[in-house]
């Protein structure tokens, strides 16, 4: 029994010393960095007149982009009804879409793979809500 109880607090003794390193081996690197995640901010253009604004620092819409895994995320932190995600590249042609009713579909994924050194548009457009953001790589 002794031996169980001399094996749980060395796993326990072990952990508690091997975490903190792991957790602080990113040199003070944040998250976003070690992630190659970056935030778009997207402008709201239109927005619909029966929801009301909310007053908080929140956006109503808030997108990230991660280069190591060609991954768009949409998040909709209000509901804006059935919108359309468009990503433009340089020349406006569509290279990826996506449609989704914020009402039941809080985020979006879009697997799309950007090239660095152009500028890509999100383009966000419903019946009643309408914004839009610029990403570089």
């Amino acid at each position: 029994m002794k031996k169980i109880y001399l094996l749980a607090l060395a796993f326990v003794v072990a952990m508690a010393t091997i975490t903190p390193v792991y957790l602080t081996a990113s040199n003070n690197t944040s998250r976003e960095e070690r992630l190659s995640t970056k935030e778009i901010v997207i402008r709201d253009i239109k927005y619909p007149p029966s929801t009301p604004r909310p007053r908080s620092a929140a956006p109503v819409i808030s997108a990230y982009y991660s280069s190591d895994i060609s991954l768009l995320e949409i998040y909709f932190n209000n509901p804006v009804g059935t919108v359309t995600i468009n990503v433009l590249d340089e020349m406006q042609q569509c290279i990826g879409r996506y449609t989704c009713n914020t009402n039941n579909e809080t985020v979006a994924f879009i697997n799309l793979s950007l090239s660095p050194g152009y500028t890509y548009t999100i383009h966000i457009v419903g019946d009643e809500y309408e914004g839009i953001g610029y990403y570089i790589p």
